[in-house]
């Protein structure tokens, strides 16, 4: 069919809608796609997505490029795939996996690739990320902290199923680091993103329950799906061959999916006479009632049957075989206690199959009872076996008639005219314009966006105490950002060194820098004493040996300017000695509870509004030099203040020998028992969560990024009773030398020239194995 007849077509069947005659009637769109799963490296339903949603974009002319995890290629490869490219990426290739734990470095790497993709590819219309681990996380962060070219992208997000949504069905813990961090950076895409698409209601409704996304714009647009050509073959030509019938089960061996119920129906199915065997396809798991693998417990259990060979535990199957199984069965079942929308189902339907499903997931919205299929109550064993026996005795003309309805419904619902057209008015429903950020949880105050013209627009407040060799360093990093209306504000705190009054001299002799002194009070005095003082509604706190990257104070105030819900802005730190830099330390948004837990923001360099510094009542002074800038931010939260960090490392903080930090460490837990005790009601609002992280991930010591599991190496440190341990010492003596002297520093330098020949050398063994096992 020519290009001009499909034309002719939708605008014969559409017409009547303007939104749709539009779209059919423009440009064709640019479509780049992120995600972690794809063919042939993998076989799952998100890979079969995009298999059928490239084939549906390429008949209606659109042109896509795809971004895909794949840690078997050497750095990046481009291929083609329906006439589209596809960019193969290692993530582990990338340096930032030495910063980040694993899907948080994916999400990283992934928006890098997007950056660089675009003007080789293209600018997209849209960019569509898959839900899971988070993996547009950092495209939407970057994206909402306005840098190019994310500031300019609509970013869409399908919900194909959550993975921390996938571990609450499965019972494991959501509050283990980093399975914590990677539901919280599925929450912030999903309500972050300008719309998600979900294939079902089902999924939808649940996201809305335990993801508490009852903000977000869902539009339902089911998953695509184009059938081969293949029809079922009647199941019930096995019982009049010598073949013995059987039942396909083609999912994984896990209790979430129903694998145990289906085999307890089949044991009650034989009993009352069943003669048909049960074929079960598929990985196991380690999730059985005895904590081991499902598939040795079903094997022990109801080893009568394995023996008499009424019951196969196949394993994993090509999807051909797969395929070729499941035609030739009485049906396919479906028994799993929660699905979204089931891409096995839906194939299994396309070729006139039956399917013998459970009602909770959106394969219910395909099948009608006794009509495309059969439904029962998932783990309602009885409900199971009463399907069984309505199938052993269908006649043929039955099952032909249900096989057509099945064939129908999916070829209304997922075929790719439909699904196009759905899609299409969806994603022109989508306005990118945001005037508040999108925060996961908690109370949120506004402030009053201030357009007249304020001179200076930020004053930098700067406390000082006998650090004569690094002040005029940072005053000049200051002074030497992009945002030049910017006045400096010192406060000597006291200094009674020689030195000191020499150098603050001259540099209060620079027109937008001032001096300002107070008696010795600590340093949460003097930040209180110089914002008092400040003459911009912006102002930025800068330790006297710290520094800043020149763009640090441009981005922060933009982002002030145009979101009325943030109080104040962060970034990343650079953390360096005079050796250089050290490490790149991610902050990320503080949220609640885990901002009560422990410290995600470089709190001791934010650019603040000075109502919502006030509001928090400033830096406590009860504090005695330490921790006083994390009360600080949590303080503002508690009365709904709230702030982002910029995904990049704009703060420069200097790591010395002798600083607070480093000869004090013990002040830290007394300093936090403060901390609870002062904002007691903020913290029970969130009591249960923070309980059950600490359950998870021991004392607060033990963790300062949410990407990385919690240490135990450090837990035993911080204990009375193993810190008497020998190995203890030996554990505690290096983690000090490595960390905070200047040789430990210098080795793993050294060490950090050789990782890239050790990646190399990863990858390629990796790649030899895979060859080898292909």
């Amino acid at each position: 069919m020519t290009i001009f007849l499909s034309l002719a077509i939708h605008i014969v069947c559409l017409s009547s809608d303007p939104d749709i005659l539009f779209l059919c009637l423009g440009e064709h769109m640019r479509v780049a796609f992120l995600t972690f799963e794809f063919p042939p490296t993998h076989g799952g339903g998100l890979s079969t997505y995009m298999t059928h949603t490239l084939k549906m974009l390429r008949t209606k002319g659109d042109q896509a490029f795809v971004l895909v995890i794949d840690n078997s290629v050497q750095k990046q490869k481009i291929e083609k795939f329906e006439g589209h490219d596809i960019i193969r990426i290692n993530v582990n290739a990338h340096p930032i996996c030495k910063t980040m734990g694993y899907w948080a470095a994916a999400s990283y790497v992934i928006a890098e690739a997007l950056a660089e993709a675009i003007p080789v590819f293209g600018m997209p219309d849209v960019v569509e990320s898959c839900d899971g681990f988070g993996l547009a996380y950092y495209t939407l962060q970057r994206k909402h902290t306005l840098e190019k070219p994310f500031l300019d992208l609509k970013v869409i997000v399908t919900a194909h199923t959550p993975c921390s949504l996938i571990d609450k069905w499965t019972g494991k813990s959501w509050y283990v680091l980093p399975r914590y961090w990677t539901r919280e950076s599925e929450m912030f895409c999903l309500k972050a993103a300008d719309m998600v698409l979900a294939p079902s209601q089902f999924i939808i409704d649940q996201l809305r329950t335990d993801f508490d996304c009852t903000d977000v714009q869902f539009k339902l647009v089911h998953n695509p799906y184009q059938s081969s050509g293949c029809k079922a073959e009647n199941g019930l030509k096995n019982i009049e061959s010598s073949k013995a019938p059987y039942y396909v089960f083609g999912s994984r061996i896990a209790m979430w999916k129903g694998a145990l119920d289906i085999v307890n129906a089949f044991d009650r199915y034989w009993s009352n006479g069943g003669v048909a065997q049960l074929k079960m396809f598929g990985s196991d798991t380690t999730d059985a009632p005895d904590n081991g693998s499902l598939k040795e417990f079903i094997i022990r259990k109801y080893q009568k049957h394995v023996e008499a060979g009424r019951l196969h535990l196949l394993g994993l199957a090509s999807p051909e075989e797969l395929a070729r199984q499941k035609r030739s069965a009485l049906a396919l079942l479906h028994p799993s206690h929660k699905e979204n929308f089931p891409y096995t189902v839906i194939e299994h339907m396309a070729e006139g199959g039956l399917v013998i499903a459970s009602e909770n997931g959106g394969q219910a919205e395909l099948i009608e009872h006794g009509k495309s299929g059969y439904l029962f109550p998932a783990k309602n064993i009885e409900a199971i076996v009463e399907c069984l026996h309505q199938c052993d005795s269908m006649n043929e003309a039955k099952r032909e008639e249900i096989g057509k309805a099945a064939k129908s419904v999916v070829e209304e619902k997922c075929g790719y005219d439909g699904v196009y057209a759905s899609r299409q008015l969806a994603l022109n429903e989508i306005n990118p314009v945001r005037e508040r950020f999108p925060f996961i949880r908690g109370n949120e105050k506004v402030f009053s966006i201030c357009n007249a013209i304020n001179s200076p627009r930020l004053s930098v407040v700067i406390p000082y105490f006998q650090l004569p060799d690094f002040i005029t360093e940072t005053v000049d990093s200051a002074l030497a950002s992009t945002l030049k209306d910017i006045e400096v504000i010192i406060v000597d705190d006291g200094s009674a060194d020689t030195r000191s009054p020499e150098v603050l001299a001259v540099l209060e002799a620079r027109s937008q820098v001032r001096v300002l002194r107070q008696e010795n009070a600590g340093v949460a005095a003097a930040r209180n004493f110089g914002v008092a003082n400040a003459r911009a509604n912006y102002v930025a706190l800068l330790d006297a040996d710290d520094l800043v990257m020149p763009t640090y104070y441009e981005r922060c105030v933009a982002l002030l300017d145009l979101y009325d819900n943030v109080g104040f802005v962060g970034s990343w730190n650079d953390d360096f000695d005079e050796q250089g830099t050290i490490r790149h330390w991610p902050t990320f948004n503080p949220e609640p509870p885990m901002q009560l837990i422990f410290n995600t923001t470089n709190c001791q360099g934010l650019v603040t509004r000075k109502e919502a510094y006030n509001i928090g009542g400033g830096h406590d002074s009860g504090l005695k030099m330490f921790l006083d800038d994390w009360e600080a931010v949590i303080s503002m939260l508690a009365n709904g203040v709230r702030g982002i960090m910029i995904p990049a490392p704009l703060f420069r903080y200097r790591i010395r020998q002798g600083s607070i930090f480093r000869s004090k460490a013990d002040q830290w837990l007394i300093n936090y028992e403060y901390i609870i005790s002062k904002h007691k009601k903020f913290y029970l609002e969130y009591a249960e969560e923070i309980i059950c992280f600490l359950n998870a991930n021991g004392p607060n010591l033990n963790y300062h990024n949410p990407t990385w599991p919690s240490s135990s190496a450090s837990a035993s440190m911080t204990t009375d009773e193993f810190s008497r341990g020998r190995l203890a010492k030996l554990l505690r003596g290096y983690y000090v030398f490595q960390r905070d002297t200047n040789v430990g520093r210098k080795i793993r330098r050294a060490l950090n020239v050789f990782s890239p020949l050790l990646d190399w050398a990863v990858s390629y063994a990796y790649k030899i194995r895979r060859k080898r096992s292909l």
